[in-house]
């Protein structure tokens, strides 16, 4: 994934590219001075400097160099380049082919073991040492010389890199300036391979999460996704298309049935870009998406697509809070019941819970709510003496402090809209270990005449329905009527 500041960076290495191009039109350069040039520097390596600091040198010609007698400068002093101690290049062991690299190490990397770079550079690459003084804590000038002590490439690096990270060359045939130079994206960097921070020729990148409005996403409307593609190659884009997956099935593998649509991507010049929005309506719930460009002869698939969720908010009290023990008994916790009063299941990963001076982010991604069903949080795992299922309970790390006078709670759902709020205070029943029940759901929790003080036997129903809310179906007999005495043989009507 690519932030703003590299897509920037991307740009100004295709400015980079075009002026070299045309610099190099005007003013051919000389033979000889283009040939090899410094590609790579790690003078600040994530381990032991005096084993691990390498030069990385590229072969921009169309024919192969020899580097024997060459030298490199560093501050002065000069470095004559030497063959490894066990060195399998071959019977031409100091020639360079066209188009490929060289790394050059510090002497004592051949006495260390293990070797740390033997496992990264290519088997293919040809490998030489020298007696290297790269400071990491002051600027230096980096030169290479060839066999007439002539410099045919150079570069000033600028110290304080993170540790473990080169200094790598945008355009190898480009200008040795510090424009044209970056940090390596890559840790130990990149030696005897493409650096990372060169663009390709053809290569089309998401830059980032797709953003959409309106939000929180709803339900019952309509969805503007919208998701950019950047052109961070060096050639012109044609021909692309952008796919969108939604994964119905949960297994993070997104296949044909799951595409959500596909449409074609404008042309785009070197270091363009595009946002293309789309119209598409989700349910309830967390979706995991991805957005994938496909691109013929795109040279970079790492950046073809970015995956990420997409939650749509619930129904308001889809889940509510239904019954809070705030005053608890002594050495019993606080906790709070939440009801499932939708039509269906419920996954509360992400959710939040809270009061006036604290918020719970439920974590756990199994914790998935069915319908009519309850689920306890609570600050421990046993309640105390009530008739409960233990399995119904749920301990997350920090659980709100509920006030014995009165609070505030609110209930958010994935995508922060707020689905449930209880204002409650003392005086609405509840105390020393009896709970306070809500009476109807679907009435909002903010009704005081919604809630009153548990009529259970135990003082709570943790897990069950509510002692003081309505059943379903219920006829009462309220009064009884016994009829008038009559008279035999008389008619009652």
């Amino acid at each position: 994934m690519f932030t703003y500041f590299q897509r920037m960076q991307w740009s100004f290495s295709h400015a980079i590219y075009i002026l070299f191009s045309l610099f190099s039109m005007i003013y051919p350069m000389q033979s000889g001075r283009a040939q090899l040039t410094v590609t790579e520097v790690m003078f600040n390596p994530a381990g032991d400097e005096s084993t691990r600091e390498w030069v990385e040198i590229y072969n921009v010609s169309d024919s192969s160099h020899s580097l024997q007698n060459y030298l490199l400068q560093s501050e002065g002093d000069l470095a004559a380049l030497s063959l490894p101690p066990d060195s399998l290049q071959g019977d031409t062991p100091w020639i360079i082919p066209p188009g490929t690299y060289a790394v050059i190490h510090d002497k004592p990397y051949w006495s260390s073991f293990p070797r740390f770079y033997d496992e990264v550079i290519p088997d293919t690459v040809p490998r030489f040492g020298a007696d290297l003084s790269l400071s990491n804590s002051t600027d230096q000038t980096l030169r290479l010389l060839n066999a007439d002590s002539v410099i045919i490439s150079e570069y000033t690096y600028s110290a304080g890199n993170p540790d473990g990270y080169s200094d790598e060359k945008i355009l190898p045939e480009g200008p040795g300036s510090p424009e044209n130079w970056e940090n390596s994206r890559v840790l130990h960097g990149t030696p005897g391979r493409r650096n990372s921070v060169t663009p390709h020729a053809l290569d089309l990148a998401i830059p980032a999460v797709p953003g959409w409005s309106p939000a929180p996403a709803r339900p019952d409307s309509l969805l503007e996704l919208s998701v950019p593609v950047h052109n961070v190659g060096l050639q012109l884009s044609d021909a692309a298309n952008l796919t969108v997956y939604c994964d119905s099935d949960g297994d993070s593998i997104f296949t044909g049935p799951e595409i959500l649509y596909t449409v074609p991507i404008p042309a785009l010049l070197p270091g363009d870009s595009v946002r293309i929005a789309r119209a598409i309506q989700l349910p309830s719930g967390m979706h995991h998406l991805m957005a994938a460009v496909e691109f013929p002869g795109d040279e970079d698939a790492a950046n073809d697509s970015v995956t990420w969720d997409l939650p749509v908010r619930y129904p308001v009290r889809s889940v509510v809070i239904n019954e809070i023990m705030y005053d608890p008994r002594s050495g019993d916790p606080e906790w709070l019941e939440l009801y499932n009063a939708g039509a269906t299941p419920i996954n509360l990963f992400s959710w939040q819970l809270g009061d006036l001076s604290a918020t719970v982010t439920l974590i756990d991604t199994t914790l998935i709510l069915s319908p009519d069903e309850f689920l306890v949080i609570s600050a421990a795992p046993s309640l105390g003496t009530y008739d409960y299922n233990a399995s119904m309970v749920y301990v997350p790390d920090v659980f709100p402090v509920l006030n014995n006078s009165g609070d505030r709670l609110y209930l958010r759902d994935a995508a922060g809209a707020l689905i449930d709020s209880v204002v409650y205070a003392s005086g609405m029943g509840g105390s020393d270990g009896v709970s306070l029940e809500r009476r109807m759901p679907f009435l909002p929790g903010t009704h005081t005449s919604n809630w009153s003080g548990s009529l259970d036997p135990s003082g709570a129903t943790p897990g069950r329905r509510n002692s003081i809310a309505p059943f379903d179906y219920d006829l009462a007999l309220t009064q009884l009527r016994t009829p008038q005495a009559v008279n035999p043989g008389e008619r009652i009507s």
